[in-house]
């Protein structure tokens, strides 16, 4: 297909990229991304190359993660070989990286770190659609030019060799906030490359082969994550299982069951098995169900009480979980890139791990029980738009980047707990609970 714009973007940002390129094509804009436009069979490396080659402008998705990848290194230092105009579309406060800052040192920014995405996407589309006719930029666009520096100016410029003409139409302002210098890194356990596609992770080895009926389906999706009420538990035995147990590699540590990976494809609505083996499952270990984007709903059973490391990372379209009261600990990154709205963590949820609802675009309110200790970094980072932040504890260890660009969350907590101390240092609302 034919092409102006590169997407290059880390894929663990993939629901950035995804909302860009529907953006740019709505207003007329031909894309190119992977692995989307990567054709069955073809070279991974010769299609990325050729795509660059054939591109006029490069979009870069600049987040704490693609800031640490080679491979959109890579894709940036072939854009500068043959002349594409690069746009980093700003997403983090980190500065560049060593390599990031050798190339885009002379590259000039389109700031996305506060507003609606929307409006984000909307300067980003009119920005590329200027370079791409050679017109002039509308005198509203925002510009910043230094890259070397933490953000201290918001919006838009353009790389060094484009016209005069965009040039001279681009306008300078300051802007306050925040600067930080520290660049969060990538989680350990997943180190896979921008734009690569996500290989599955190596098969545990497992310890029993379960042979139940197939799944029961879930009711529908209602946009909500909400504490459970007790569902009957299926009468086990060893040898017994609970249907849709054969979907899953699982391994039994003491008398309970790790699910370790779902094997299930094409379903939207998933229940999990309370009984493999005649063991309870207590555990949805990490990435156990790692992008499966098909899945809307998840029927979680009175029996887990953790959810691990990227258990439900990348399932875009999942809207719906049942959290059991059994559940303890939502771990790192555990719902990063979900569709959520309205999330309500049960009573006896004790931790929420860092990034645990990271870039859920969807999600706009969130109710935190009162034995909540600790709210993790970047927990809530890039869900704009996150309203309504519910603490019912009153000395949660909040970390300092949870919220992190998220400027128009309001917190509800106790009067004169740390919740409120918390809001206002960080210059966010805060409101009485049941005011």
């Amino acid at each position: 297909m034919a092409h102006d714009v590169f997407i290059s973007y880390s894929h663990k940002d993939k629901s950035i990229a995804d909302a860009i390129c529907a953006r740019l094509e709505q207003d007329g804009v031909r894309c190119w991304y992977a692995p989307r436009d990567i054709a069955p069979g073809a070279d991974w490396a010769e299609s990325i190359i050729e795509s660059i080659e054939h591109s006029k402008v490069m979009v870069l998705v600049f987040t704490d993660f693609s800031n640490a990848s080679r491979q959109v290194l890579r894709e940036i230092n072939n854009a500068v070989r043959t002349g594409a105009v690069i746009i980093p579309f700003r997403l983090t406060q980190t500065p560049p990286s060593g390599g990031m800052r050798y190339y885009l040192s002379t590259v000039h920014w389109l700031d996305a770190l506060d507003g609606t995405l929307e409006h984000n996407l909307a300067q980003l589309s009119t920005l590329v659609r200027s370079i791409l006719t050679n017109t002039p930029l509308p005198e509203s666009a925002d510009v910043r030019d230094d890259a070397d520096q933490p953000p201290k100016r918001r919006g838009w410029l353009l790389p060094a060799g484009l016209t005069a003409a965009l040039l001279t139409a681009a306008l300078l302002f300051w802007w306050g906030g925040r600067s930080r210098t520290e660049n969060a890194p990538e989680p350990a356990a997943v180190q896979t490359e921008a734009t690569a596609e996500a290989s599955p992770s190596p098969e545990p080895e497992v310890t029993a082969e379960p042979t139940a009926a197939a799944a029961a389906e879930a009711p529908g999706a209602e946009n909500t994550a909400r504490p459970a009420e007790k569902p009957d538990e299926p009468a086990g035995s060893p040898g017994v299982s609970s249907p849709g147990a054969e979907n899953y590699l699982y391994e039994i540590k003491r008398d309970t069951v790790i699910l370790k990976k779902y094997a299930g494809s094409g379903e939207s609505a998933v229940t999990v098995p309370a009984i493999i083996d005649g063991f309870p499952v207590a555990e949805i270990d990490e990435e156990c169900f790692y992008r499966h984007e098909e899945i809307v709903s998840v029927v979680l059973p009175d029996t887990v009480t953790k959810l691990g490391y990227e258990a439900f990372y990348g399932c875009l379209n999942l809207t719906e979980i049942n959290f059991p009261a059994s559940l303890r600990e939502i771990g790192e990154w555990c719902f990063a890139h979900t569709g959520f709205v309205d999330v309500v963590i049960p009573e006896n949820v004790t931790r929420l791990g860092k990034g645990a609802f990271y870039s859920s675009l969807s999600l706009v309110s969130v109710t935190l029980p009162e034995q909540i200790t600790e709210i993790g970094e970047d927990t809530f980072r890039l869900c704009y738009r996150l309203r309504r932040v519910t603490v019912a504890a009153a000395e949660p260890n909040i970390h300092y980047d949870a919220f992190n660009d998220n400027s128009k969350v309001t917190i509800v907590g106790i009067p004169g707990s740390y919740s409120e101390k918390y809001a206002n240092a960080l210059g966010l609302s805060f409101e009485p609970i049941g005011s």
